[in-house]
């Protein structure tokens, strides 16, 4: 329900104007008039349920495919997710709408209107009645959620390393094991590469996989073993007995939440010798190569951002004539590749590196405003991305073709 007294419509759309603006800034989400216009301020993830209100609302308005790219629609949408969702420069945004600055100020300040009337509709502003719940914000175990929401307001991790991580999970388990007269064992190498994961979480993620062994059963030792897999690293937490039917307790299934919300894969198994695996796979720190080749600066410092503190080590470039010197020096797992570049044709560029003998065994993702992903596929692309592009999606299109999991070692 509403409780901001004589809300006016022009006080909403400069609230929603200002929250837009300081989209990533969560000190000052969670100070926004908005979060109680929304009546979400009480909430225990106020500032990331505000910024998922706005992304969504802006998302919703995204044509479908078949609407022709140069329609009002698609300037309505485009002006919105470039300026704000990607917080791009309006110079930036113009030049890739093919239109002045001048005139899009014209179409971003049409597009706030819309969208102002979007959600003051949506979130029935005008009368007394409580707000719609958001389908993306609903969650399925609320206390569990609600305990483990500081993980998705964590910020970038320095590197973490597993080595570096265990002896305070081991120290934070012993008593437990002790008490249960069970020895947990240390056999991970000492020279593993830094992890694409926050410390705090890695370490909450294996004291819950601990913890959920020594209770599993009759387990006289546990033993924590590791080992590197191309782009990952494996982690083992294995108990050579176990009982099937005993509750291990919550601790799996706040395991299981961690991983999901910081997308990493577990696998928990058990063998008919009873013995319980859990399989842990990490992914190395910007360690996958990708090349990616766009004459526009300010979308490199971009993609750049969205790639930090993940598996990727991107490497760019604005001249697509250094991509083969750049292809044998850094010998990249996938090349990300603009088609709308002045003074290149990247339709061009795909086919020499669809049959250029360095590049022709790289896969290609197109990354482009134009809503052409039909065609960026039947002339051999391997992806394809719509510019704009939120970190989320772009780092999906990335995993989509890079290493994402390996068969776990026989428990």
């Amino acid at each position: 329900m509403n409780n901001t007294p004589h809300l006016t419509r022009e006080m909403f759309l400069e609230n929603l104007r200002d929250a837009l603006k300081n989209l990533y800034n969560y000190d000052f989400l969670r100070t926004s008039p908005l979060t109680e216009i929304f009546t979400i301020e009480d909430r225990f993830d106020t500032a990331r349920t505000l910024q998922q209100i706005l992304t969504d609302s802006i998302n919703s308005f995204k044509p479908p495919p078949d609407e022709p790219d140069q329609s009002r629609a698609w300037r309505i949408f485009d002006s919105l997710f470039c300026c704000f969702v990607q917080q791009l420069k309006q110079e930036i945004v113009a030049d890739q709408l093919s239109i002045s600055p001048r005139q899009l100020r014209r179409e971003q300040k049409a597009a706030l209107e819309s969208l102002t009337d979007y959600l003051w509709d949506q979130y029935n502003l005008d009368s007394p009645a409580a707000p719609p719940k958001s389908e993306e914000t609903e969650i399925e175990n609320p206390e569990l959620a609600k305990e483990l929401g500081w993980v998705q307001d964590l910020p970038p991790s320095k590197s973490t390393f597993l080595q570096e991580e265990l002896p305070a999970v081991l120290g934070v388990t012993h008593p437990l094991a002790q008490q249960k007269s069970v020895t947990i064992t240390n056999d991970v190498p000492s020279d593993l590469p830094p992890l694409a994961i926050h410390s705090v979480v890695l370490s909450q993620i294996l004291v819950n996989l601990v913890i959920a062994a020594v209770n599993r059963g009759t387990a006289e030792s546990i033993a924590l073993t590791a080992r590197q897999v191309d782009w990952m690293v494996e982690v083992n937490v294995k108990a050579p007995m176990a009982i099937a039917d005993i509750d291990p307790g919550p601790n799996l299934a706040i395991a299981t939440e961690l991983t999901r919300m910081s997308s990493i894969q577990l696998s928990i198994s058990q063998d008919d010798n009873a013995a319980f695996c859990a399989s842990l796979l990490l992914p190395i720190q910007e360690q996958i190569p990708v090349l990616l080749v766009d004459d526009n600066e300010d979308a490199l410092d971009l993609f750049h951002r969205y790639t930090m503190g993940s598996r990727y080590r991107l490497i760019s470039t604005q001249n697509p004539d250094e991509i083969l010197d750049l292809v044998e020096q850094i010998q990249p797992r996938m090349i990300v590749l603009d088609i709308m570049m002045p003074e290149n044709n990247g339709w061009v560029i795909l086919g020499m590196l669809q049959n250029h003998p360095l590049t022709s065994d790289i896969p290609v993702i197109i990354c482009t405003i134009l809503p052409q992903k039909d065609l960026a596929l039947s002339l051999g692309a391997s992806g394809f991305i719509n510019k704009p592009i939120n970190r989320q999606d772009f780092l999906a299109a990335l995993n989509q073709l890079s290493f994402t999991g390996v068969d776990p070692e026989l428990c």
